[in-house]
C-alpha cells in the first residue's frame, strides 16, 4: 500500500507589522481590509456541516469561494480562507468539510476547485486545531474539485467518531477511496476498495468528462468502541451501471456492494446515484439523483435501509404525499421530474425527515417533511385548485437582489423569491430541531421555526441567512468621480458574474442588482471621465426574460438607473469589453467573438481592430481610443488606428490615466508592468527586478503632494504576490494587503477614487468585492463595522490579553503561530507559560505588540 506523506505548513502568517519587502518602500499607512456589502451570498452553497461535538459550531462550504464558519451569535459568517494566496487561489474551491466528531475545535478541508487542465495544483487536506483560525495543509498526490459536477454529494470527507485520528476521503478521476491514520497528514489508497466512481457528466466537455468518482463515507458508530476503529463503514459512489453503495464490516479491510439496494428505472439514464448518506440509529437514509448535480437530474428516490435486519424500504416522497388537498387517508403519488438532493434527519428524532429537490425548475423547488420516518411526507405545497396553492412557508429574503427584480410574484409561472435550486445540503441543528438551513444556487435560506412545519395556524419562515458571505465572481469595477448633484452619493459600481452588478452608494447596505437591462453576468464598465454621470456597461442577458435580448445599457445618473440599448447588430453581440470616450460621445465595445465596433451608441459601425482586443479610451481627449490584442498596441478612433510594433508582451488589460492625455499602463502578468506616455508610439518598463507580475491596473486620486494619480496592482512586486500601491508613477511601491488578506484570485478588475485618496477595490473571483482603506485616506472609516475599534493588547508577564472581538495570535519570528485563542466576545488571552524565551509578535485585529519571553 503505496503511502504519500508531505511536510506541513501552517498556511495562515500575518505579516508583522514595520517589516517591509526588500524593494519596496516603508510606509507609515495601513489598509484595512473587508467586503463590500451584496450580502446574501451570491453563489453555490453546496453544503453547511454543524458539529456534533459542540452547539454553536457550524461551517458553510461554497464552491469557489472558500470555507466560512458561523457566528451564532451575530448570525454572520466569517470567512476562514481569505489567506489564500493568488498563487494557490485553486485552494478557495470547498470539496468537503469535515468537522471532528470528538474535539470541537478540529476541522477539516478538503481544499481545491478543479481536476481538469484549469489548474496543475493539487488537492490539500488543510486541519485546523482553532475552529479555522489557522490552519496545516497538506498535499495529497492527485487533484480536487470543489467546483466540478458532483460537488454537491458528500460529505467526501470523514472522521470516524469512534477512533478521530482515522479520516477516509472519497476522491474524483478514478482515485478510489483514501484512507488516513494520523489525523490527515498522510495518506493512502485503499486498494481493496472494489470501485472508483466511473459516471461522468458528458463526456464530450473536458469540464464534464472528469470521473465524480467516490461522493460520501459514513459510519455506524454502535459496533466498535471508543477508541477502536469503527468496523462497519458505508460508502456511496458515483457509477454508470449496477451497485453505488458499498461496506466493509471489519475497518475498511474488505468491502462488499450493499445487497438488495435500488438501482433505479430499467434504462441507463434512470439509473440512480446516492449522493448522501444518513445513520440515525440503525438505519441508513439515502436520496438518490439520475445524475451528479448540481444542475440536472430528472428523477430521484429515497430510500432506508435497516442495517441490523439488513431491508430495504422505499420512502421517496412523490410516492409517499399526504393528501392535504382533500384530506384523504390515501397517500399519493406525483409524476418525478427531478432528482434529491439536500437530505437530513433529526438527531433528536429520527422519525423526523427533511429532503430537498435537487432541481425542480417549475414551478420552483419543493421541500419535503416526514414525522414518521419517510411513511408519508407533506410538502411545503400543495395544490388547491390549480393554479392555487397552499404553502407551509413564507420567504423573507433580506437582501433585495434576490427577488431578481420581480416584485409582484405570479404563481406558478413567475415565482420570486425562489425556494432555491441546485438544493444540494440541506441540514438541521443536531441542537435545536427549530433550526434548518439549506444551501442553494444564490444564497443560504434558514429558519428557526421548522418545528411549526404542519401547523395549520403558523408560517415555517425562510430568510436569507447568508450574512458574511461574499462568494459573487466579480468581473468588472468602476468609479464615476462624481462630485455634487444626482450620482455624487455612487461610490462604486459593479459588474458581477451570475446576478449582473450593483451601483453601490453605501458599502454596508445590499441594494438591488442591475435592471432594464438585467444581465446575468456583466463583463465590461466605464464612464465618461469628463463627464462621469455617464457610464456604460455590457454584458450577457438573464436568459429567464421574455423579451428580446439587451446586452448593453448606459446610465446618465451614475449607475443609479438604466436604459436598455438596442444597437444596430443581432444578439449574438454581447459581453465582452467596452470604452467610452472622455465626453461620452462615442463608445468603442468589442463583444465577445466578435470585431470591435464603434460609434454613439445608436450608430455603431465596424473597426479594423482584431476581435475581442481589450479596448480603453484615452481620459482626456474625446477622439482617442486605445486596444490591445496579441502583443499589439492600437491607438485612434473608429476606422483609422494606428499599430506598435509588437511587444514583448502577449496580453494586457490596458488602461488609460485619468487627466493626462495619452497616458496608458500596460499589466502584462509576468511580462511586468510596461506604460506608454505617447500614445502607444513608445513604451517604456517597470524595472523587472521591482515589478515582475502585473494583472490588472487602476487608478486613484493623487496621494498628499503628489502630482500624479495614486497606481494600484495586483502582481508580483519584489517576489511577494499582493495587491501594491505606488504614489510616484511606479517608481516605488508598497503592499497595501497583508498575508491574512489574499483572497485568492485577484486578476479581474482593481481600481481606486479619483475624488478620495486611500481607497481601493479588488474583485475578486469567489470572494466578492474587498476594499482596502488607507488610514491616511479622508474616507469616512466609520463605516468600517466588521472591523471593529482595535482591540488594545497588554502583555502581563504570564499572559496577553487583547480586548475586543477578534482572536489573538502569538507568532514566532518566522511567522510561525505559536499560540491562538477565540475571544470571549470580550477579551483573547494566552497563556505565555511553557514557551521558549525568545521574542514574539503577538497581534488582534491590526494590533500588534512585541512579547519578549524571558
Amino acid at each position: 500500500m503505496l503511502k504519500f506523506r508531505f511536510k506541513a505548513s501552517v498556511s495562515l502568517i500575518v505579516p508583522l507589522l514595520g517589516i517591509v519587502l526588500s524593494g519596496m518602500v516603508a510606509s507609515a499607512e495601513t489598509f484595512t481590509w473587508k467586503n463590500v456589502t451584496i450580502g446574501g451570498g451570491g453563489g453555490f452553497v453546496p453544503n453547511i456541516i454543524y458539529s456534533t461535538a459542540k452547539s454553536g459550531v457550524v461551517y458553510a462550504r461554497t464552491d469557489m469561494g472558500g470555507i466560512y464558519r458561523r457566528d451564532t451569535e451575530a448570525k454572520k459568517w466569517i470567512p476562514l480562507t481569505d489567506w489564500v494566496p493568488p498563487e494557490k487561489w485553486n485552494l478557495l474551491g470547498g470539496e468537503s468539510v469535515a468537522a471532528d466528531p470528538v474535539e470541537p475545535n478540529i476541522v477539516y478541508i478538503a481544499a481545491g476547485t478543479y481536476t481538469n487542465d484549469w489548474t496543475d495544483m493539487n488537492g490539500f487536506i488543510l486541519r485546523s486545531k482553532d475552529y479555522g483560525n489557522t490552519f496545516e495543509s497538506f498535499e495529497l498526490p492527485f487533484k480536487l474539485g470543489g467546483n466540478m459536477p458532483g460537488r454537491g454529494m458528500g460529505e467526501r470527507l470523514s472522521i470516524d467518531p469512534n477512533s478521530n485520528n482515522i479520516l477516509y476521503l472519497g476522491a474524483r478521476s478514478g482515485n478510489g477511496l483514501w484512507k488516513s491514520t494520523n489525523s490527515g497528514e498522510s495518506w493512502a489508497k485503499v486498494a481493496s476498495f472494489p470501485v472508483t466512481g466511473d459516471y461522468v457528466q458528458d463526456p464530450s466537455l473536458p469540464y464534464t468528462a472528469d470521473p465524480v468518482g467516490v461522493v460520501w463515507i459514513t459510519f455506524d458508530a454502535r459496533f466498535s468502541t471508543k477508541g477502536t476503529p469503527s468496523s462497519k463503514i458505508f460508502v456511496g459512489v458515483a457509477q454508470k451501471k449496477g451497485p453505488t453503495v458499498y461496506v466493509s464490516e471489519d475497518a475498511g479491510e474488505t468491502w462488499a456492494a450493499l445487497e438488495g439496494q435500488p438501482l433505479g428505472g430499467a434504462t441507463d439514464s434512470l439509473h440512480i446515484m446516492p449522493h448522501h448518506g444518513v445513520i440515525r440509529d440503525s438505519v441508513l437514509f439515502i436520496p438518490y439523483s439520475n445524475r451528479c448535480g448540481p444542475y440536472d437530474g430528472n428523477y430521484g428516490e429515497i430510500w432506508k435501509y435497516n442495517i441490523d435486519s439488513k431491508t430495504w424500504t422505499d420512502i421517496s416522497p412523490h410516492t409517499h404525499v399526504k393528501d392535504e388537498a382533500w384530506g384523504t387517508s390515501e397517500l399519493q403519488k406525483e409524476d418525478c421530474y427531478f432528482g434529491y438532493g439536500g437530505f437530513d434527519v433529526d438527531y433528536n428524532d429520527p422519525n423526523v425527515i427533511v429532503a430537498a429537490t435537487l432541481n425542480s425548475w417549475w414551478p420552483d423547488a419543493a421541500l419535503y417533511k416526514s414525522v414518521d420516518g419517510g411513511a408519508s411526507w407533506t410538502k411545503s405545497f400543495y395544490w388547491t385548485s390549480y393554479p392555487s396553492a397552499e404553502f407551509k412557508y413564507e420567504i423573507q429574503p433580506g437582501f433585495p437582489w434576490l427577488n431578481w427584480g420581480v416584485t409582484t410574484s405570479n404563481w406558478p409561472d413567475v415565482v420570486y423569491p425562489k425556494l432555491g435550486w441546485m438544493i444540494s445540503g440541506c441540514v438541521i441543528n443536531p441542537f435545536n430541531s427549530n433550526e434548518l438551513m439549506y444551501g442553494t444556487g444564490a444564497t443560504i435560506y434558514g429558519t428557526e421555526n421548522f418545528g411549526d412545519w404542519g401547523d395549520a395556524t403558523k408560517k415555517v419562515i425562510f430568510k436569507s441567512v447568508a450574512q458574511g458571505i461574499e462568494e459573487c465572481a466579480v468581473l468588472s469595477l468602476a468609479v464615476p468621480p462624481i462630485t455634487s448633484g444626482t450620482g455624487s452619493d455612487v461610490r462604486l459600481v459593479s459588474g458581477v458574474g451570475d446576478i449582473g452588478g450593483f451601483a453601490h452608494t453605501d458599502f454596508e447596505t445590499p441594494t438591488q442588482m442591475f435592471l432594464t437591462p438585467r444581465f446575468t453576468n456583466t463583463t465590461s464598465i466605464d464612464y465618461a471621465e469628463l463627464d462621469p454621470k455617464q457610464v456604460i456597461r455590457v454584458g450577457t442577458a438573464s436568459t429567464d426574460l421574455y423579451e428580446k435580448p439587451c446586452n448593453i445599457g448606459s446610465s446618465a445618473d451614475g449607475g443609479l438607473s438604466w436604459t436598455k440599448i438596442y444597437i444596430n447588430y443581432d444578439t449574438t453581440y454581447a459581453s465582452g469589453q467596452v470604452a467610452m470616450s472622455s465626453k461620452g460621445s462615442t463608445i468603442l465595445w468589442a463583444p465577445s467573438g466578435k470585431v470591435p465596433v464603434y460609434g454613439s451608441l445608436y450608430g455603431l459601425k465596424d473597426t479594423k481592430l482584431p476581435a475581442d482586443a481589450w479596448v480603453a479610451s484615452d481620459r482626456v481627449n474625446d477622439s482617442l481610443f486605445y486596444a490591445f490584442k496579441d502583443s499589439i498596441f492600437y491607438a485612434g478612433m473608429g476606422e483609422s488606428f494606428s499599430k506598435s510594433d509588437k511587444l514583448p508582451i502577449y496580453s494586457s488589460k490596458i488602461k488609460a490615466v485619468p487627466g493626462f492625455s495619452e497616458h496608458v499602463w500596460l499589466p502584462a502578468t509576468t511580462s511586468g508592468l510596461w506604460y506608454t506616455e505617447d500614445a502607444g508610439k513608445t513604451f517604456k518598463q517597470i524595472d523587472t527586478t521591482l515589478v515582475q507580475a502585473a494583472d490588472v491596473i487602476g487608478y486613484g486620486k493623487a496621494a498628499p503632494g503628489a502630482s500624479y494619480p495614486a497606481i494600484y496592482i495586483t502582481g508580483k512586486v519584489s517576489g511577494k504576490t499582493g495587491i501594491f500601491m505606488s504614489k510616484d508613477k511606479g517608481e516605488s511601491w508598497i503592499r497595501i494587503n497583508d498575508d491574512a488578506h489574499q483572497y485568492g484570485s485577484i486578476n479581474y478588475s482593481i481600481t481606486g477614487d479619483m475624488r478620495q485618496y486611500g481607497i481601493v477595490f479588488v474583485a475578486t473571483n469567489g470572494r466578492g468585492i474587498v476594499y482596502g482603506v488607507s488610514d491616511g485616506s479622508s474616507v469616512n472609516r466609520s463605516n468600517l463595522s466588521s472591523h471593529p475599534k482595535l482591540p488594545l493588547i497588554k502583555n502581563t508577564g504570564s499572559f496577553v490579553t487583547a480586548q475586543g472581538v477578534s482572536p489573538l495570535k502569538l507568532f514566532d519570528l518566522n511567522g510561525k503561530v505559536m499560540r491562538s485563542s477565540i475571544s470571549n466576545g470580550k477579551m483573547a488571552q494566552i497563556n505565555l507559560k511553557g514557551l521558549s524565551r525568545g521574542i514574539y509578535i503577538a497581534r488582534s485585529g491590526t494590533n500588534v505588540l512585541t512579547v519578549i519571553v524571558r
